[in-house]
């Protein structure tokens, strides 16, 4: 069995990373308002082996720049959950740190739900 690797830059920290289905990976990641030059992402990657660039930016989504870097990242049957912290003034005009976020992938799309 020969074993095929490759490389991609997504341009932030990679914190979590997830198959959503046989063909599209998800991955979240990014400098939170720590560093916030390194936007938090949610990202979509097509995965194909079978072609010399085996793996393309294919869908994604740019995170609130005051909420902490998503740090973690599961998914099934089209719903992505990203753990990821508000920041700390909306925990503080709230009282409540909305830090579960949930996405759908459905029709090669993304689309944040809650």
């Amino acid at each position: 069995m020969t074993l095929q690797n490759t490389t991609y830059n997504l341009g932030y920290p990679v914190y979590g990373a997830k198959f959503v289905n046989d063909d599209v990976l998800g991955v979240a990641g990014g400098g939170g308002r720590d560093q916030p030059g390194i936007r938090s992402k949610l990202t979509a990657l097509k995965v194909d082996f079978s072609k010399k660039k085996s793996i393309k930016r294919f869908r994604e989504i740019t995170m609130d720049s005051s909420d902490d870097s998503p740090t973690t990242l599961d998914a099934a049957r089209g719903v992505i959950l990203v753990g990821c912290n508000e920041g700390s003034q909306k925990i503080a005009e709230t009282g409540v740190n909305h830090h579960i976020r949930k996405y759908i992938y459905q029709n090669d799309h993304l689309q944040f739900t809650a």
